[in-house]
This record gives C-alpha cells, structure tokens and sequence, in this order.
C-alpha cells in the first residue's frame, strides 16, 4: 500500500472481502481492528468465519438450540450466527 498515511480503525461486525489475483474470499468477521501502512493491512478479529465453509443448516440448528434452552442466549453470538446467514444467503 505504497504512500498510505498510517491508519488505525475500529472495526464493527461484519463482512470483509479479501480481492487477491487468485479471485474474492468473503468472510464474516467480529468485532476488532484494522491497521493500515505502507507494508499493508492487518485485520484482527475476535471471530472469523469464511463464507464458502458455512454450513447453513448447522447454524440455523445452532441458532435453534440458542432459543430452546432455559439459559439466556449469548445476543453477540446469536447475531454473529445470523450474520452468517445472511452472508452465506448473499455471497453464497
């Protein structure tokens, strides 16, 4: 990243595409950072799912199994599961 002004940011959940020669990855990210120099970019995230190895009938049970239980649900791992969803539905 020749003549990039180094940068930090905060980084909310969500979808990070990765565009290298060999095609586009895309995955599901949590919460993190991002760093940004003139060596690259670096991403560290708490979670990180890749959208071509979800397995949408797992997390749909998983996402069951959170709502038929007498414990409360975890909220940010249930909307990490419904971001996977929606990321497998729309990236595929």
């Amino acid at each position: 990243m020749d003549g990039h002004a180094p940068l930090v940011s905060v980084l909310a959940p969500g979808v990070l595409r990765l565009e290298q020669e060999s095609g586009v990855s895309v995955f599901v990210t949590g919460p993190g950072t991002l760093q940004a120099s003139a060596s690259g970019v670096q991403v560290l995230v708490e979670a990180c799912d890749r959208v071509d190895e979800i397995d949408a009938a797992e997390v749909q049970q998983q996402i069951a199994a959170t709502q038929h239980t007498d414990a409360p649900a975890d909220p940010l791992r249930l909307e990490h599961l419904k971001r996977l969803l929606e990321a497998k539905e729309r990236y595929g």
